[in-house]
């Protein structure tokens, strides 16, 4: 049972990662081709001026809920085995 509890604790960090991934793609790879002169220029734009600040709010709370999730289950796993 805990085996199984551990499996999806990991797909769900995973999905929540990978749903997060998708702002910092766009961060990355999208807006420094708007003709901005730097990436924190691209940044500062991305979460205050852009029209899908919450997708990038959003984003990054999965992502680093996913991390949480996936560092947790790590955590409980090895001092189960202990």
């Amino acid at each position: 049972m805990k085996n199984r509890i551990s499996f999806w604790n990991k797909i769900l960090g995973a999905i929540l990662i990978l749903v997060g991934i998708i702002p910092i793609y766009l961060i990355l790879c999208i807006y420094p081709f708007k003709g901005f002169n730097s990436f924190i220029e691209s940044l500062k734009w991305a979460f205050t001026e852009s029209c899908d600040k919450d997708l990038h709010i959003i984003g990054t709370m999965c992502f680093f809920t996913g991390l949480i999730i996936i560092i947790n289950d790590r955590i409980k796993n090895n001092k189960i085995k202990k």
